[in-house]
């Protein structure tokens, strides 16, 4: 009877060993997966900006506007964004009110003359929080992406503020019929503060009245 119940015992304990060491192996498969596949990501995250750099750095422009423009083409032709502006704090305000520069597939008539004092509006909000907004399934009506089968309102929209030695100077807004990711987030942050906010506070600088 011992005997019976003792190798019960062993095969009890041979089969939880065996459980834990294919588990063991399993647990180490997925993290080898999972930490291959977080450094691709930030392979290919890089390779993503420095291939946008490449082309950034090629833009030629006389001034902020042709700039800006070049600039919000590039970014949407190689990011899947329908329309996308740029907002720039004018200098001769000291209120730091924020006006519209240029955009990408913009209906230039009905924003030409927008502006946005600090904290008014989402340019407005996120000039003064200095942080990237990312809104999605917002209610429609707020943007209108005209193509050639009518009018839509985009899916996502993302603000990102852009910023020179502490100071806010400007805010892009980019809509996607597409979510953005947190892997976007990371990329228009890098995008805006490494290429974007140095150009433009160069501008600024190079004019005393803009």
């Amino acid at each position: 009877m011992e005997t019976s119940i003792d190798t019960t015992n062993n095969k009890v304990r041979k089969n939880r060993f065996s459980w834990l060491k294919r588990n063991n192996n399993n647990h180490h498969q997925l993290s080898q997966e999972k930490s291959q596949a977080s450094g691709n990501d930030h392979k290919n995250q890089k390779k993503r900006y420095t291939t946008f750099k490449e082309a950034a750095d090629n833009i030629s422009a006389s001034g902020l506007e042709e700039y800006g423009s070049k600039f919000l083409s590039l970014l949407s032709r190689k990011n899947e964004i329908l329309q996308a502006s740029l907002f720039i704090k004018e200098n001769n305000e000291s209120s730091g009110i924020l006006r519209f520069a240029c955009g990408y597939a913009c209906n230039n008539e009905m924003v030409q003359d927008l502006k946005f004092k600090p904290g008014e509006g989402l340019p407005g909000q996120v000039f003064n929080d200095k942080e990237l907004l990312n809104l999605k399934n917002f209610s429609e009506g707020y943007i209108k992406i005209k193509t050639a089968l009518g009018e839509a309102s985009p899916k996502s929209l993302i603000l990102v503020p852009l910023i020179s030695k502490g100071e806010s100077i400007g805010v892009i807004e980019l809509a996607s019929f597409n979510d953005f990711s947190e892997e976007d987030e990371a990329f228009f942050l890098k995008v805006s503060e490494e290429i974007l906010s140095e150009i433009i506070a160069n501008y600024l600088k190079a004019k005393d009245n803009y």
